[in-house]
């Protein structure tokens, strides 16, 4: 009867540490991650969906997203997001990858983390007040985006609840301008509040002609338990805690898919932002270059 109850003990420690050391695996591999060599593809540009590698292409009708030369090192590929210039037939003008949203991982209560890499070339110039146009964050380059029919759940909801940019405004000194954004949105909304929380954080200024490593922590949430960290280069610059997701008036709660590229205010010239190393996992671990 001893020796039947040790058996049992060993086997069920055996298969806890298995399950445990499985968990473990798990956690520290990514959800999937991208580096932009062959075979490596991009997908025709939207509506179509969705491609072996990338789910969805986005571009106005005058941008264009391709895979390139990496300028700082030539046996490298990038994904080069090009906006514009603008012809005045859309609203604004975008390149970008993006999820697709019934794949997705943001949703209430997970904790995801996502690395990339990002860089402007010289001659790189974003929309705003250097530009001779207004102040503006509409310079968006990493997005946390609600699925789904969001309008019909608020009418006035800004669907970009995480959102990782540029502010070019007028600001003293000038030669901290254009700087770095991050706003973060949520919350519990009523018919007659959309937005019940809107975080913004200004970053360092922006440099060009540098590889900026960019790392990301959400943990999606319409309640104060939702948090955000976004690490620039290695140093910590923004940490906010709170609602990173909305609860709509109906109850339901939003899902939110990522997308990369550049989103800007529509402008008459044409402006690339170049992309590397993009991964999404469950831990910081997962997401570490070379995984």
């Amino acid at each position: 009867m001893a020796i039947s109850l040790l058996v049992a003990a060993v086997a069920f420690l055996g298969a806890t540490h298995s399950a445990a050391g499985i968990s473990a695996v798990a956690k520290a591999r990514p959800w999937w991650s991208r580096n932009f060599e062959p075979p490596e593809r991009l997908p025709a540009r939207y509506p179509y969906c969705c491609g072996p590698f990338w789910d969805t292409l986005l571009v106005s009708s005058t941008s264009a997203g391709s895979m390139v030369t990496d300028p700082t090192n030539s046996s490298n590929h990038v994904f080069s997001a090009t906006a514009g210039p603008n012809d005045g037939h859309d609203f604004a003008d975008w390149s970008m990858l993006t999820q697709n949203y019934i794949v997705t991982r943001g949703s209430n209560g997970v904790s995801a983390w996502v690395r990339l890499r990002f860089f402007f070339p010289s001659g790189f110039k974003p929309s705003g007040y250097t530009s001779g146009q207004p102040d503006t964050d509409w310079n968006w380059l990493a997005e946390f985006h609600e699925a789904g029919a969001w309008s019909k759940q608020c009418s006035s909801e800004n669907p970009g609840t995480i959102a990782f940019g540029i502010l070019n405004s007028r600001m003293r000194p000038l030669r901290h301008n254009p700087r770095f954004r991050l706003h973060v949105l949520g919350g519990s909304q009523t018919s007659s509040n959309c937005v019940p929380r809107n975080v913004k954080i200004q970053g360092p200024h922006v440099r060009l002609e540098h590889w900026y490593s960019l790392l990301i922590h959400v943990v999606f949430s319409p309640s104060s338990d939702g948090l955000v960290r976004v690490w620039l280069d290695r140093r910590l610059i923004a940490r906010v805690d709170g609602p990173t997701i909305y609860r709509h008036p109906n109850g339901s709660v939003g899902n939110s898919y990522f997308s990369f590229g550049y989103y800007r205010l529509r402008s008459p010239w044409r402006a690339s932002v170049l992309f590397d190393d993009v991964a999404e996992g469950p831990s910081r671990a997962s997401v570490k270059r070379g995984r």
